[in-house]
């Protein structure tokens, strides 16, 4: 039988989907989740979704794999954050949290008692991407923006990581791969 899998107060005994909303830390901020425990043992994957609120086409994105994903074809376990950045995609504010006026794509490492910016990193940091194998964040054009699809990918860290995260990269069909040496 599937081991339970279990995250912020959510639980899947056994293989399964659950979505809700999961409260950052001391805050009434809440973001949507999507846990998926395939129907395998796996590795976990992380998909972050619109740390800026305005990449409408990666939060859509996330939304639509939250919502077809079938838990009995996977293989390990996938949480899926969409969107991350809730106040800016609410406010349709493109790139910070109108609360502090900051950027979470910048504010690492992120700190437990800092502005709400800072306590959504700290949230990620501590409560969700520990539990990660792989972690995907997801980033797209706003309405403005024209971007070509690509893929960084970390190499910078020990080459174990390097060979794992190039492997994993290259069986993505992304046109682009570009190795991330920071």
């Amino acid at each position: 039988m599937k081991k339970e899998f279990s995250i912020c107060g959510l639980t899947l005994k056994n293989y399964g989907k659950i979505q809700d909303y999961v409260k950052i830390l001391d805050t009434e901020t809440k973001i949507p989740v999507t846990i998926i425990n395939g129907k395998n043992e796996g590795k976990t994957v992380l998909i972050t979704a619109g740390i800026h609120g305005g990449e409408y086409p990666c939060i859509r994105t996330a939304i639509e794999l939250a919502r077809d994903i079938n838990p009995e074809i996977v293989n390990g376990q996938i949480i899926i954050i969409h969107p991350v950045n809730m106040q800016a995609f609410k406010d349709k504010s493109a790139g910070i949290v109108p609360e502090d006026g900051k950027n979470i794509n910048r504010v690492f490492p992120g700190d437990k008692n800092g502005t709400i910016s800072r306590k959504i990193m700290a949230f990620l940091e501590e409560e969700i991407m520990p539990i990660a194998d792989f972690i995907m964040d997801l980033h797209s054009g706003s309405s403005m923006e024209q971007m070509a699809s690509c893929l960084f990918f970390p190499v910078g860290a020990s080459d174990e990581v390097a060979k794992i995260s190039m492997g994993a990269a290259s069986n993505i069909a992304i046109e682009h791969l570009i190795a991330s040496r920071s």
